[in-house]
């Protein structure tokens, strides 16, 4: 794993994710629900293979950049770490981040589809249709640019 890649997935969970409304700044976005990151984490931990060894940190850190840039590709005060795809205002961050992460934990656990696809069907349920289908446009883009900079990293 590089070590840009680390540092941003690091920087990624410890400043953006955890940072507090109150802090000045546009974070949280205004329709991102933080226990999505938790939720797509515990999937995360539950599916990692037992010989999988000093490739964690690489999985997080992909999972996380995924989420961040796409919610960053809809709410406006953030630097994407590596894409920023065009987005309607009205997309669903929710929706974008869980697409995101469901798509990049299938590239790299596939034999673990069936649980994220069901764990991404709950959450798109919850939300709009309109920004729901919004927000997966932009999650399932932001994925693909992040896989490809994986391997092309």
């Amino acid at each position: 794993m590089t070590f840009r890649l680390l540092a941003a997935a690091l920087i990624c969970a410890a400043n953006v994710f955890s940072t507090p409304a109150s802090a000045g700044n546009l974070w949280p976005p205004r329709s991102y629900e933080p226990g999505l990151v938790t939720e797509w984490n515990a999937l995360l931990v539950d599916a990692l293979p037992s010989t999988i060894g000093a490739e964690v940190p690489r999985y997080y850190a992909l999972m996380h950049i995924a989420m961040y840039d796409a919610v960053s590709s809809i709410e406006s005060g953030r630097t994407p770490i590596h894409a920023r795809v065009p987005a309607a205002r009205h997309a669903s961050s929710d929706a974008a981040a869980a697409q995101a992460a469901h798509d990049v934990l299938v590239a790299l656990i596939p034999e673990h589809k069936t649980k994220f696809d069901s764990a991404l069907a709950a959450r798109l349920a919850s939300i709009n249709p309109e920004r729901a289908r919004l927000g997966v446009q932009v999650g399932r883009e932001v994925a693909k640019r992040t896989l490809r900079w994986n391997k092309n990293g």
